[in-house]
């Protein structure tokens, strides 16, 4: 876009009485009550269903919400690494990032998997095709806005709008959980041993487990730690 503003507008007065024009603020449209009775259906048919957070759900401000729609359904949440922080990682449901180089332990999750409720996520995050390999899981898209086309990513519900407030809506249209999410503890166990096994080794050169360990030592609960991943 290119604003022309002429040379002459500086040096015009303002009438006395003018005033800032009212500013027109755009706010989240609701959900769509169809739409999440669909995916409570979806749901409720689920025998595995799982989450995975992207960017979208950070940057919409969702991450109570996820909490709540995890403890209240007992699902697990997986991150894409764009999301990885909205979801607390030492949650009892919390898978973690899914492994970008590799088929890592949180897409055990996804391999045994038949509902994916997508969270503010986009296919660039991560490949469609890495979570959906056969493209018979079901997709619940929950986003801001439509989902994009993919072989991989054939959405069963599209739920657009606030984020929060779908996934509120979503959770109190099922019944409650009685408990954290059972798919999640054996991953999340794999996952401490793969963190713990060599956290303490002494010898050199020295291991990345080991300054991962020191470094999580040395940090609180909220501290945030970059590394450049040397990707380009």
């Amino acid at each position: 876009m290119y604003l022309a503003v002429p040379e002459d507008v500086e040096q015009l007065s303002v009438p006395g009485d003018a005033a800032p024009l009212a500013i027109n603020v755009v706010y989240d449209m609701a959900p769509s009550v169809s739409q999440v009775k669909r995916g409570a259906e979806v749901l409720k048919g689920a025998r595995s269903p799982i989450v995975l957070a992207g960017h979208g759900a950070a940057r919409n401000g969702a991450s109570d919400a996820l909490v709540r729609f995890s403890e209240r359904l007992g699902i697990p949440v997986a991150t894409t690494f764009m999301g990885k922080g909205v979801f607390p990682d030492d949650h009892a449901n919390a898978l973690g990032a899914l492994g970008f180089m590799r088929h890592d332990y949180a897409n055990f999750g996804f391999d045994r998997a038949d509902v994916i409720v997508c969270v503010g996520y986009d296919l660039q995050e991560y490949a469609p095709e890495r979570i959906n390999p056969d493209a018979r899981k079901k997709i619940i898209h929950i986003h801001r806005y439509p989902a994009e086309v993919d072989a991989h990513y054939h959405v069963a519900v599209g739920i657009e709008g606030s984020i929060p407030q779908s996934l509120d809506a979503l959770a109190g249209a099922l019944e409650k959980s009685d408990g954290p999410a059972t798919a999640s503890g054996k991953i999340r166990a794999l996952l401490r041993n793969e963190i713990d096994r060599e956290a303490n080794d002494d010898s050199y050169p020295v291991k990345p487990q080991r300054l991962v360990g020191d470094i999580r030592r040395a940090m609180g609960r909220d501290d945030i730690v970059l590394v450049d991943t040397g990707a380009r």
